[in-house]
C-alpha cells in the first residue's frame, strides 16, 4: 500500500511527463507486489510452525520411556461419586 501511495504521489508531482496508462500500470504493479509480500510472509510463518512441530517430534523421540510394571498402589484414597442432575 505504501508503494502504491508513493507511486501515486510521484505521478501527482510530475504531471505532464508520464502517460496515464503507465501510471495505472505502476499502481497496479505496486498493489500486486504488496499482495505477494503478504503471501511470502504468510508462507514463512507457516514454514516456521511446521519446523517447530518437527523439532517437537524429534524431542519427544529422544525422551526415555518410563518403566511400568502394570500395578498401581492406592493408599488412603477417598472416592466420591458426583451426581450431575
Amino acid at each position: 500500500m505504501l508503494l502504491a501511495g508513493m507511486s501515486t504521489m510521484i505521478t501527482a508531482l510530475t504531471t505532464g511527463t508520464l502517460q496515464p496508462s503507465l501510471v495505472g500500470l505502476a499502481i497496479t504493479y505496486a498493489l500486486s507486489i504488496s499482495g505477494m509480500l503478504n503471501w511470502v510472509i504468510r508462507m514463512s510463518a507457516d514454514l516456521e510452525m511446521q519446523m517447530n512441530a518437527m523439532e517437537r517430534v524429534e524431542y519427544y523421540k529422544s525422551i526415555e520411556i518410563e518403566s511400568y510394571d502394570g500395578e498401581f498402589l492406592f493408599q488412603a484414597c477417598n472416592f466420591k461419586l458426583m451426581s450431575f442432575a
